[in-house]
C-alpha cells in the first residue's frame, strides 16, 4: 500500500506536526499502532503564518490550495458535503482483519530488508559481518563504489543522411500480444527496437497498450526461444528440415486424406488467403481455428443463431450509459481490454461541463478488475448465472414487448433479488446501454442477445454489421476435431502459432493425438509443451522481425512490419506456409510474405479504400501509419484483381520492381506525438537481396544483416511491381436482423456440464499481467503485481476470508485442491469480493521446463480442471505447509493518514468538494483573519521557466497496470526474482496501490461496528475498491532533499525531485524520510540470487533504453517524470524554427523570464506545447487516467485539473506539497439512507463534533457548549 511507514521511518520534514488520533470507544483503536489502520478524519495541527506575496506583486496559481483556508467554504456538520468524521473502512489485504501481526515485519522492513549472513545474498563474505554491524555495512558499504565497464562508441564511416545517431526513429506495425489487435509504434534505436507505444493514430486501441503488449519488446530479445529448427526434439537445419517436411506433406497432396491445419483466428485479407492456398494445395485437407480456452466462440455461435451472422459484435462502452456485465472482464482480459478501456473510460470522467457519469454493475463469481471498478457489484456462483441470466431476459422481452420464447429460469443467489432493479434501469436507459456476459454457454449468450435486441442497443452499443472479427474459435468444433485426431481420422497436423497440448481444456488429448499422429509439425516461437509433441517443429520468427496483415475489426486493416532482422535463424510463419502451399512468384521463385503481402493488398484491401488509385502511395501511406480504415463488405470476397496461384507450368515473367527500394514505414506523428521524429518519408537507398535455400522445399527468405544498412530498423524486401489498378465488385453488407425462431434455438441449448463432487466450484482465470500464459517466460509480466491480489511470481488459490477461516488456513499457506484424480497443491491468498463457494485458479503457470528458465518451477498447472466439467467442483484441504506468496504492496503502511478520497455523484452533484474536505476543516471552523499556511525553514521555490506537474483521474485509473510494465521497460528498471520481492526490495518506480474499504448503506443512523472478527470479514465480503498509482510526487518540499548528507537527491528550477545517480552513497535516509514509500535502493546488481543463470545478457542489453543509466549496487533511484522525454521535448521546440514562445503562461513567471533576458540569461526562449511531453506511463495508460504538463501553462489540462475542486494531494497533512495530484473517486452508487457524515453525526453528534472540532468539544466536556457554525469566510484579495 502507500504511504508513510511504521515505528521505522519517522518523517524529519520540519514543516507540520501531527497530532494523535482521538481515542475511540473500542480498544483496538486505543493502541499506540493500530492494527486496523482505518482511515480517520485528518487531526492535524495547523500551523498559522500570514499569506506571503509573489515577489513581482502578481498572485501565482496555489498549487497546494489545501493549505489555504479561505480555498475551501466552510460548511455544516449536517449539510451533503460537510467535514464531519468520515467513518470508511480501508484494509490493505484480508490477513490484516485477521491477524495483524502478520504483516507487521513487512512493514518494519517496508525499504527492504538488509543483508544478513546465511541468507545466501551475494554481499556474504566470510567474517564479513562480524566485523561490521549488519545494519551499518548495509547502510555504507554498498554504496556506488563498483568501477564501470568502459565501453567505446563507434562513428559511422558513412552515416546515413536519414540518420542521426542518438534519436530514436518510431515504426508503426501491430500488436500480436493477444487477439485485440492494438496498432503500436515501436521505437528503435540503431537497427534494435526498444520500447513499444500505442499508436494514437490507431482508431481501435486509439494510442494505448496493455502490460503485454508493453513487454514484447521484452520477448524479442529472450534467449529461450527457438534458435533453430527441431527434428525429434533435436537441433536440425533448415536444410534437413525442408526435407522431412517435404517427404511427410507430399502424401497428403491430391487425394491424400487426413491433414489438418491449426491456427488461431485469421483475420488480414492477405493471412486469409493464404490459408485458402494451403488448403488448396491439400484438397482434403481441414482448417480447426483454436483461440484457447478463453474466447468468444459462444457469442458468434450465439448470434450465428439470433441474427444469422455468426461473429461477435464489435462493443461501443463509449456508447453505453448502464452496462450490466455477467462476469465478462471487459476491462481486463475479456476480448479486447484495451480499446474497451478507451471507450469506457470517458463516461466515467466528470466536470463542471459534465455532470453525469456511466454505471457499472458487475455480477460476478470472484473480484475481477471489471468487477473492483463497478459501482454496484454482485457475488454469485458460477452456476447460478445461467438461471440468472434467462430469468432477466424474461423480464426485458416482456416490459419492452419483445416477441420470443424464453425458457422458464429459476433465478438463485443474491443476484434473484435484484432482477426488477435491473430490468428497470435497463428499459430506462433503452439504446444506451449495454449488456456483456463471459460465459461458454450458447443459451446464455443467446439471453443476453435477447436483453439486447428488446433495449435497442444493437446498432448503438454493439454492432454487428461491422463485427469484431478475432476470437471466431468454436469450443464443439475443437472437441469433435480432438476426438477425429484421437481416433486416427486425422494422421497429420499442422500447428501454426498456438499452443492447446498446454491452454486447452484438452491439453492431454491434444498431447496423446499430437504423437500417435503420423505427421506433426508445430510452428513455433519457443519450444513450449505443443511443440514438445510434434516429431517437427519450425523455429518461427518474432512478430517484431514479421510481416504480417491484420483486420480485428471489419473496415479497420493493419500492417505488420518488421522492425529487426531475425535474431537467430528462424523464419516467418506465413513464409513457411507459402513454401509448404508451393506458391511461387512471377519468375518462377519461391514467394515472399512481403510481395505475396503486397499482392494481396492491391487485390483485396485497396479496391476497400478511398484514394488508392495510384496504389504504390496508398502502400506507402499505410505502412507509415499503421492502419487505414476499408469500406466493410459482405461474406462473400471481392473478385480477386491480383491473383496468386500455386506454382504454374508457365510462369509470367515478373515485371522490374517499383522505383525507390523497398518502403521502411515511418510512424505518424500526430499534434501530441510531435516530441518524437518527424513524419517525413524515409526509404532506404539500397535495395535489400532475399536469398532462399534451396531445398526439396522451398525455403522462406532468409534475410542477411550484411545485406540492410547498418541505421535501417525496418526491414522491407523487395517486391513485385504494382499490378494494373483492376476494378472489383464489393459485396454489400447485409444487415442483420433478429430471428426469433434461431433464438429460441439457442436457448434451449444444454446447460454446461457441472462437477458432482466437491464443496468449491473452480474458477479458472486468466491473470492481466500472464494471459494464458504464452509470455509466461517473460520477466517483467512474472513482476508485475496482479491488480487484485498483488502477488507476482507465481498462481495460487483464490479463497474467500471467510471461506478460509472456515479452513483454518490464511495467505501463504498451502492447500490441496482435488477433483477426482486432478490435484494441486498450492499457497492460499485471502481474496476480499470472492465468492464463499468459489475456488479461483489463475491459469499460465506450471509451464514445461524447455519454454524457458524463467517460467520453470514457476506455479502450477490448473488447466486439466477444465477437463473434468465445464464448471468443475473441487474439495480444498489444509496440508500445514506454507508457500510464500511474493506480494507487493502490504509492507508499506499508512498511519491512520488519509490517502484516498471518493464520494457518490448524487454528493457530487450537490457539492463538488463532496469527499475533498479541506485538512483544516478537520479541526475546527474557518475564519476569514487568519489565512493558514504551511510554515517551512525555506522560502518557497519560484519557477519562472517550466514547473512540470501531474494529475490522476482515480474515477478513469482502472488498475491495469500498463503503466507499471512501461515505466519500468523506459527506465530500465531491472526485475529482481521472487526472493527479492519476498524480502521487499522489488525495484518499481510506479506501483498501484490497491484499497478495500467497506460497501455499506448507512440506513437508519447506522454509524459503527464493534471491532470483533465475524464484523471485520463481513468488510471483505463484498468490498468497494480503489486503485491509486503512486510514483515519486516530485514536492516542492520533499523530505528526502533535506537528509541527503551528498545532495544527491537535490531539486530543480522546474519543480523535479532529481536523483544524481554517480553521488548517491547508499545511505538510504531518504527513503526513510519519504512518506510516500517510492524510492527504491539497488541492493545488488541486478540480476542476482536465483536470477543469474536466467538471462542472456547480451540479448537483455539490447532491451535498455540508451538515454537512461543502468544503476549499480548502493543507488538509491526513483520515478524522474521521464525527465529524458522532458529534454528531448525541449530540443525539439529548440529546433522547431516556428515555434513561438511566450505563450499564455503565468504573469509572474513572465517577469521572471523578462528579467533573466535582460540580465543575459537564456531561459527557455521557446517552450514546449500542451501535450507534447507524455512520460511512458500516460502514454500508454488505456483508460487516460495520467495528466501531465506545465502548470506554468495557462490553458494546459493538468493546470485546469489542479483547479478542479475534485483535485487534492495525498498525505496533504505531512506539507511536502507534492506536484502529483490525484482526483475524487466519485461512483454511480445508491447507497440509501442519508449521507454518510449525516448518518454519523444523527447517530453519534457528540462523537462526530469530537472527531471534527477537538479544541471546542473540550470544552463542551467541561460544560461550555460546542460553537455554532460560522458564515462563509470571503477570500482575500488576489485569490
Amino acid at each position: 500500500m502507500c504511504l508513510l511507514g511504521g515505528s521505522q521511518a519517522r518523517v524529519l520534514q520540519p514543516t507540520r506536526r501531527t497530532a494523535p488520533s482521538a481515542d475511540r470507544s473500542s480498544s483496538s483503536f486505543t493502541r499506540p499502532n493500530c492494527p486496523l489502520r482505518w482511515f480517520t478524519a485528518r487531526r492535524s495541527l495547523i500551523s498559522h503564518a500570514p499569506a506571503q506575496p509573489s515577489p513581482s506583486g502578481a498572485a501565482p496559481m496555489d498549487r497546494h490550495p489545501e493549505h489555504h483556508d479561505h480555498d475551501h467554504a466552510p460548511t455544516s456538520a449536517s449539510s451533503g458535503g460537510d467535514h464531519a468524521v468520515v467513518t470508511t473502512r480501508r484494509f490493505q489485504s484480508a490477513d490484516e482483519l485477521i491477524d495483524p501481526s502478520l504483516v507487521h515485519e513487512a512493514r518494519v522492513y517496508e525499504n527492504g530488508k538488509p543483508p544478513v549472513v546465511g541468507d545466501g545474498s551475494a554481499v556474504e563474505r566470510r567474517d564479513f559481518m562480524k566485523v561490521l554491524g549488519a545494519t551499518f555495512a548495509a547502510a555504507t558499504t554498498t554504496a556506488a563504489c563498483g568501477r564501470l565497464p568502459v565501453t567505446h562508441a563507434l562513428p559511422y564511416v558513412d552515416k546515413p543522411e536519414d540518420v542521426i545517431v542518438g534519436r530514436g526513429v518510431m515504426y508503426a506495425t501491430a500488436c500480436r500480444g493477444c487477439a485485440s489487435g492494438c496498432g503500436i509504434l515501436v521505437k528503435s534505436r540503431e537497427g534494435r527496437p526498444i520500447k513499444i507505444e500505442g499508436n494514437p493514430g490507431h482508431a481501435w486501441s486509439q494510442g494505448a497498450v496493455c502490460a503485454i503488449g508493453q513487454a514484447q519488446v521484452v520477448d524479442l530479445y529472450d534467449g529461450d526461444r527457438l534458435r533453430q529448427p527441431l527434428i525429434d526434439g533435436k537441433a536440425a537445419t533448415w536444410k534437413d528440415f525442408d526435407a522431412q517436411v517435404a517427404t511427410a506433406l507430399h502424401a497428403y497432396e491430391g487425394e491424400g486424406k487426413g491433414l489438418a491445419l491449426v491456427t488461431g483466428t485469421v483475420t488480414g485479407p492477405a493471412t486469409q488467403e493464404l490459408i485458402r492456398l494451403f488448403l488448396r494445395r491439400f484438397p482434403s485437407s481441414r482448417h480447426l481455428v483454436y483461440d484457447g480456452s478463453f474466447g468468444a466462440g459462444a457469442i458468434a455461435a450465439a448470434h450465428g443463431l439470433s441474427h444469422a451472422k455468426t461473429a461477435v459484435p464489435r462493443y461501443d462502452f463509449g456508447q453505453a450509459e448502464l452496462v450490466l456485465s455477467f462476469g465478462a472482464d471487459f476491462l481486463g482480459t475479456w476480448i479486447a481490454p484495451v480499446p474497451f478501456a478507451k471507450q469506457w473510460a470517458p463516461g466515467r470522467k466528470i466536470s463542471a461541463d459534465k455532470t453525469t457519469m456511466s454505471k457499472l454493475i458487475a455480477v460476478e463469481s470472484r473480484m475481477s478488475l471489471t468487477g473492483s471498478n463497478a459501482d454496484d457489484r454482485v457475488r454469485i456462483l458460477p452456476s447460478e448465472q445461467r438461471g440468472l441470466v434467462l430469468a432477466l431476459a424474461s423480464k426485458v422481452a416482456a416490459a419492452k414487448g419483445l416477441a420470443v420464447q424464453v425458457p422458464a429460469a429459476t433465478a438463485s443467489g443474491q443476484g434473484a433479488a435484484l432482477l426488477d432493479s435491473w430490468t428497470k434501469d435497463l428499459v430506462a436507459a433503452a439504446g444506451k446501454c449495454l449488456v456483456v456476459a463471459d460465459s461458454n454457454d450458447v443459451a446464455v449468450q443467446a439471453a443476453v442477445n435477447v436483453i439486447n435486441e428488446a433495449l435497442g442497443n444493437y446498432g448503438t452499443t454493439l454492432d454487428l454489421n461491422a463485427p469484431f472479427l478475432g476470437l471466431q474459435a468454436s469450443a464443439a468444433a475443437e472437441i469433435e476435431f480432438v476426438e477425429a485426431l484421437s481416433q486416427g481420422d486425422i494422421t497429420g497436423v499442422v500447428v501454426c502459432g498456438v499452443n492447446p497440448a498446454y491452454d486447452s481444456k484438452l491439453a492431454a488429448k491434444w498431447e496423446q493425438g499430437l504423437k500417435k499422429a503420423k505427421v506433426s509439425v508445430a510452428i513455433a516461437g519457443r519450444h513450449h509443451e505443443t511443440a514438445a509433441a510434434c516429431k517437427l517443429v519450425a523455429a518461427a520468427n518474432h512478430a517484431l522481425e514479421s510481416w504480417g496483415d491484420h483486420e480485428v475489426v471489419a473496415g479497420l486493416a493493419s500492417l505488420q512490419q518488421p522492425l529487426i532482422n531475425p535474431l537467430f535463424d528462424t523464419r516467418q510463419t506465413e513464409d513457411l506456409l507459402l513454401a509448404w502451399s508451393n506458391v511461387r512468384d512471377r519468375d518462377g521463385k519461391p514467394q515472399t510474405m512481403l510481395a505475396f503481402l503486397r499482392d494481396q493488398w492491391h487485390g483485396k484491401a485497396a479496391p476497400r479504400a478511398q484514394d488508392s488509385a495510384d496504389f504504390d502511395h496508398f502502400w506507402d501511406q499505410t505502412l507509415n501509419d499503421g492502419v487505414v480504415t476499408l469500406q466493410v463488405v459482405g461474406d462473400a470476397a471481392p473478385a480477386e484483381a491480383a491473383p496468386v496461384a500455386p506454382a504454374a507450368p508457365a510462369p509470367v515473367a515478373a515485371p522490374a520492381p517499383p522505383p525507390g527500394g523497398p518502403m521502411i514505414a515511418q510512424a505518424p506523428q500526430p499534434a501530441d506525438e510531435a516530441a518524437a521524429v518527424d513524419r517525413a518519408e524515409n526509404r532506404v537507398e539500397k535495395a535489400v537481396e532475399a536469398a532462399a535455400e534451396a531445398s526439396p522445399v522451398a525455403a522462406a527468405a532468409d534475410v542477411s544483416p550484411a545485406a540492410l544498412p547498418a541505421e535501417a530498423s525496418a526491414v522491407a524486401l523487395p517486391a513485385p511491381a504494382t499490378p494494373a489498378t483492376a476494378v472489383v465488385a464489393l459485396p454489400p453488407v447485409i444487415p442483420a436482423k433478429f430471428d426469433a425462431i434461431g433464438t429460441a434455438k439457442a436457448l434451449s441449448s444444454p446447460a454446461l456440464s457441472i462437477g458432482q463432487a466437491g464443496k468449491f466450484e473452480v474458477v479458472l482465470f486468466p491473470k492481466v499481467g500472464l494471459g494464458s500464459g504464452d509470455t509466461a517466460n517473460n520477466p517483467m509480466l512474472q513482476e508485475l503485481p496482479d491488480p487484485m491480489s498483488k502477488a507476482t511470481w507465481g498462481n495460487y488459490a483464490c479463497i474467500s476470508p471467510k471461506a478460509a477461516q472456515e479452513l483454518g488456513v490464511m495467505s501463504s499457506d498451502v492447500v490441496v485442491v482435488q477433483s477426482g484424480a486432478v490435484q494441486v497443491e498450492l499457497p492460499v491468498v485471502l481474496s476480499p469480493g470472492m465468492h464463499d463457494g468459489v475456488i479461483g485458479l489463475p491459469v499460465g503457470y506450471g509451464r514445461a521446463k524447455s519454454v524457458g528458465r524463467l517460467s520453470d518451477g514457476v506455479g502450477q498447472n490448473v488447466m486439466p480442471f477444465g477437463a473434468l466439467a465445464e464448471i468443475a467442483k473441487a474439495d480444498v484441504k489444509a496440508t500445514g505447509k506454507q508457500d510464500p506468496v511474493a506480494f507487493s504492496q502490504t509492507h508499506h503502511s499508512y498511519e491512520h493518514r488519509d490517502s484516498v478520497r471518493e464520494t457518490s455523484l448524487e454528493h457530487w452533484q450537490k457539492e463538488p468538494k463532496s469527499g475533498n474536505e479541506p485538512l483544516d476543516s478537520a479541526l475546527h471552523d474557518t475564519n476569514a483573519q487568519d489565512a493558514r499556511t504551511t510554515r517551512s525553514l525555506w522560502s518557497r521555490h519560484q519557477y519562472p521557466g517550466y514547473k512540470w506537474g501531474m494529475a490522476i483521474d482515480l474515477n478513469a485509473c482502472t488498475g491495469c497496470g500498463a503503466c507499471i510494465v512501461a515505466c519500468n521497460i523506459e527506465n530500465n528498471v531491472p526485475v529482481v526474482g521472487k526472493h527479492e520481492v519476498l524480502v521487499r526490495r522489488e525495484m518499481h518506480w510506479l506501483r498501484i496501490d490497491r484499497y478495500f474499504s467497506e460497501r455499506k448503506s448507512y440506513a437508519h443512523g447506522e454509524y459503527d461496528w464493534d471491532a470483533t472478527k465475524p464484523d471485520l470479514l463481513d468488510l471483505a465480503d463484498n468490498p468497494e475498491v480503489v486503485h491509486m498509482p503512486m510514483l515519486c510526487q516530485h514536492c516542492d518540499n520533499a523530505p528526502c532533499e533535506t537528509v541527503c548528507p551528498v545532495l544527491a537527491t537535490l531539486h530543480t528550477s522546474e519543480g523535479l525531485n532529481a536523483q544524481a545517480y554517480n553521488r548517491c552513497i547508499g545511505t538510504r535516509y531518504c527513503a526513510n524520510n519519504c512518506p510516500y514509500k517510492v524510492r527504491r535502493f539497488n541492493w545488488f546488481n541486478y540480476p542476482t540470487r536465483e536470477m543469474v543463470d536466467k538471462f542472456d545478457m547480451d540479448l537483455v542489453t539490447l532491451a535498455l533504453n540508451p538515454d537512461i543509466v543502468k544503476r549499480s549496487r548502493g543507488v538509491m533511484e526513483k520515478c524522474s517524470f521521464c525527465v529524458q522525454r522532458i529534454q528531448e521535448a525541449k530540443s525539439n521546440a529548440l529546433r522547431d524554427s516556428d515555434r513561438q514562445s511566450g505563450e499564455k503562461r503565468q504573469p509572474s513567471n513572465v517577469d521572471e523570464l523578462t528579467k533573466a533576458q535582460a540580465e543575459g540569461k537564456h531561459l527557455q526562449p521557446k517552450y514546449v506545447k500542451d501535450g507534447e511531453v507524455k512520460p511512458a506511463c500516460q502514454q500508454t495508460c488505456p483508460s487516460d487516467a495520467i495528466s501531465f504538463g506545465d502548470l506554468n501553462l495557462m490553458d494546459s489540462k493538468v493546470r485546469k485539473q489542479y483547479e478542479d475542486p475534485r483535485n487534492y494531494s495525498a498525505l496533504v497533512e505531512v506539507g511536502t506539497q507534492p506536484a502529483v495530484s490525484y482526483m475524487t473517486k466519485v461512483r454511480n452508487a445508491d447507497r440509501g439512507g442519508a449521507h454518510p457524515k449525516e448518518a454519523a453525526v444523527a447517530a453519534h453528534p457528540k462523537e462526530a463534533a469530537v472527531a471534527a472540532h477537538p479544541k471546542e468539544a473540550a470544552g463542551a466536556a467541561h460544560g461550555q457548549p460546542l460553537a455554532e457554525p460560522k458564515a462563509e469566510a470571503a477570500p482575500p484579495a488576489g485569490h
